[in-house]
């Protein structure tokens, strides 16, 4: 029988623990959000490298106790310079100690020393071996008895006791309205179009006030990233606890997206009556989306973050030529369009569906279409567009822009075909355009117009932001007296 202290000092459990435990922390980390069965291939791939260190280092070596302790070290180096880079740039950002130039260089020779200091040792270091085991098995057990006690760590940014649709009494008085709100991400107001890309979308806003929408003439946004934008507008305040001086990489995005699903409007609508339908690329508490957009939030990039090679090349593989582990860019082009026009399809169809259904209750609906926001497949009819364009390719947005049109009108014209309802739609960008510098204020221009059947527009104004649209849409329809909040943007820095 192998004694417990014997099979630590023998048996390279790290090969598997320290995978496990970024598997497990992630899973701590971002809660909900992972669903182990849209990542299983991303979390295999994080036990290979563990595997070929050890065993490599081991034939170079042939001696498994001084192999693990080595392997252990590369093996921290290799799953953990990602969060030490992004770490060192959150303290020191643009500075030489977050640099590449740097840290690639220093971790090279801090691993060289140990490797000579390794050679020239003469005792078998049983206990650093024996130290990796135990270290990663307890950092897995508190891990561990923290998901099954608490959860997640992910924070709500807004209000995490949900006073607003805690206290909420509804109106038992009221005629309610049909609410389609439909978000056009990265739609920029037409006074930004015109003024920056030339072009004039007068033929919209002309089809919107033949309608009787009233247009918000010098509208924004109160952030430019879409998960706080969405978060500030479903729960009717700023978002209290968001840093926004920090630096926004796609994985500072996740607080956000739980903002989302903890919003406040959903409970307070459903205290109203209403059947809430989530069209929408969120997940939100109690209103699963009906046509979920694949991994929109990057979460298998949680995972490929702790390959080493995966976060070089990401970071600074555009300098040296290099294309990223995801194919070449006509396949990632052919597949970003394929599920983009799948994406704009079903939600669509999913709204048309909703719409001529027979309604029983009234119906909340949140649709959230990603246009015009890039990648940019379409032409201005519609057709998709076989070559790849810049993000910041202002001709191709327009292109796309004018097809969003086409839905709007289509969308619009199926709503308000059913005059037997009262109804309320809201076209709303989450943000305007988003992908050029030196131009921060642009961000937030965005298109925002207001239908109501009652045409009572008296609490809108032309400057009202997104963060106020539900506090006007309480007021006027269930007779509430939320006051309005002051109209103000935050510029988060994305990377």
């Amino acid at each position: 029988m192998i004694l417990p202290r014997h099979f630590f000092q023998r048996i390279p459990l790290f090969i598997i623990t320290i995978p496990l435990f970024v598997v497990i922390h992630t899973k701590l980390e971002y809660g909900r959000l992972i669903v182990f069965s849209t990542v299983a291939n991303d979390i295999l791939l994080l036990f290979l490298p563990a595997v070929l260190i050890f065993f490599i280092t081991l034939l170079l070596w042939r001696n498994i106790v001084k192999a693990g302790v080595f392997s252990a070290l590369l093996l921290l180096f290799y799953y953990f310079f990602a969060d030490l880079k992004d770490w060192l740039w959150q303290l020191y950002p643009r500075h030489l100690i977050s640099s590449y130039l740097f840290l690639l260089p220093t971790c090279g020779l801090v691993l060289v020393l140990l490797l000579i200091s390794l050679i020239r040792m003469k005792k078998t270091p049983v206990r650093s071996f024996a130290f990796f085991n135990v270290l990663f098995l307890l950092f897995i057990a508190y891990d561990v008895l923290t998901l099954a006690f608490s959860g997640n760590r992910l924070q709500d940014l807004g209000d995490p006791h949900k006073r607003l649709s805690g206290n909420y009494t509804p109106c038992d008085t009221c005629h309610k309205p049909d609410i389609y709100y439909i978000v056009l991400d990265g739609y920029t107001a037409s006074s930004t179009l015109q003024d920056h890309f030339g072009y004039n979308n007068a033929a919209l806003d002309s089809f919107l006030r033949q309608k009787q929408f009233y247009i918000v003439q010098h509208s924004n946004s109160n952030y430019n990233l879409t998960p706080f934008s969405i978060s500030a507008t479903l729960n009717l305040d700023y978002l209290t606890r968001l840093n926004t001086s920090k630096d926004f990489y796609m994985k500072e995005y996740m607080p956000g997206v739980e903002t989302v699903y903890k919003n406040e409007l959903f409970p307070l609508l459903k205290k109203e009556g209403y059947h809430l339908i989530n069209n929408s690329i969120f997940d939100i508490d109690q209103a699963a989306p009906l046509t979920p957009y694949n991994n929109e939030w990057g979460i298998d990039k949680l995972f490929k973050r702790h390959h080493f090679f995966y976060k070089i090349i990401r970071d600074i593989g555009w300098k040296l030529h290099l294309s990223l582990f995801a194919g070449n860019a006509e396949e990632n082009y052919r597949n970003e369009t394929m599920q983009l026009g799948r994406h704009v399809k079903s939600v669509i169809g999913n709204l048309d569906t909703i719409i001529k259904g027979s309604k029983t209750a009234p119906v909340f609906v949140y649709s959230h279409l990603l246009l015009p926001h890039n990648p940019f497949i379409f032409d201005s009819a519609g057709n998709v567009i076989p070559v790849p364009a810049s993000s910041a390719d202002k001709n191709r947005y327009v292109q796309q822009l004018q097809y969003t049109n086409t839905l709007i009108r289509e969308m619009t014209n199926t709503i308000l075909s059913d005059t037997t309802r009262s109804v309320v739609i809201i076209l709303q960008g989450d943000h305007g355009f988003r992908f050029w510098h030196g131009k921060e204020k642009t961000e937030f221009s965005n298109l925002n117009a207001f239908y109501f059947s009652n045409k009572n527009y008296s609490l809108l104004y032309d400057s009202i932001t997104n963060v106020n649209t539900f506090r006007v849409v309480c007021n006027t329809f269930f007779k509430q007296h939320l006051q309005l909040l002051p109209d103000t943007s935050y510029f988060l820095q994305y990377r």
